[in-house]
């Protein structure tokens, strides 16, 4: 590849970043059912169903837990 055909491979790739990038989307956002956000905070509230389940001598802070057989 010669120099030009680099700058213009790299020049061609900025542009389409720059206007990928900066697309306006003039569709406003859709309404949210109350009633399914209270049911989603509801559910995010509770503890996980995997922290019950592990065993009791894991540190309170675990951020993984993998079983390797």
């Amino acid at each position: 590849m010669t120099k030009s055909q680099r700058l213009l491979l790299a020049t061609t790739l900025a542009a389409m970043t720059i206007v990928i990038g900066c697309n306006r989307h003039d569709d406003k956002p859709k309404a949210v059912d109350p009633a399914a956000l209270a049911r989603a905070n509801a559910q995010i509230a509770q503890p996980g169903w995997l922290r019950e389940r592990l065993p009791e001598r894991l540190p309170e802070h675990t951020v993984a837990y993998a079983r390797i057989p």
